[in-house]
């Protein structure tokens, strides 16, 4: 492996690496909105059973 190829599977590694971490940073977020969404349903819906 030349030099130049070594470089550039380094730099796909890389990239590789950062779309991984960004998924998962975009999957993380997502499970939170969607924890905070359900709980306002909840409590939305006690507010209107406690009515």
């Amino acid at each position: 492996m030349t030099e130049t190829e070594r470089d550039l599977l380094k730099e796909n590694v890389r990239r590789a690496r950062d779309n991984i971490v960004a998924w998962l940073n975009r999957t993380i977020q997502n499970n939170k909105l969607q924890a905070i969404s359900t709980a306002n349903i909840e409590n939305l819906e006690q507010e209107l059973n406690d009515e």
